[in-house]
């Protein structure tokens, strides 16, 4: 939308677009990219702030813990995942605390 509005400046410079039309486009365009730029704060202020607080809290519960797990910790593990879903039989998605979701495939072993 603003290299729209580029162009269209461009346009009136150059004397290539009637003054009239030049000013409903811009009133239209600039309608546009408010109507966005609302909608995008909306979603911010909506997912964002939870989000990032969770994530925050969910890094901090990683650094306070080992820098090297030698074993499953369940403890740990429950802080983090709120739930693990079965996509197929060849893959996982792990929903952490935060909303994130993360996708594992599931690796066979042969016998």
């Amino acid at each position: 939308m603003t290299s729209q509005n580029q162009m269209l400046a461009t346009l009136k410079q150059q004397g290539l677009i009637d003054p009239d039309i030049f000013i409903s486009q811009n009133n239209e365009l600039t309608e546009q990219i408010r109507t966005v730029k609302l909608k995008k704060e909306r979603l911010l202020v909506a997912d964002g702030d939870s989000t990032i607080t969770q994530t925050r809290e969910l890094m901090e519960i990683l650094d306070a813990g080992p820098d090297f797990l030698d074993c499953f910790d369940v403890e740990l593990f429950g802080e983090l995942v709120e739930k693990i879903i079965v996509d197929s039989n060849v893959q996982l998605r792990f929903c952490l605390k935060n909303g994130l979701e993360l996708a594992e495939a599931i690796e066979r072993t042969v016998r």
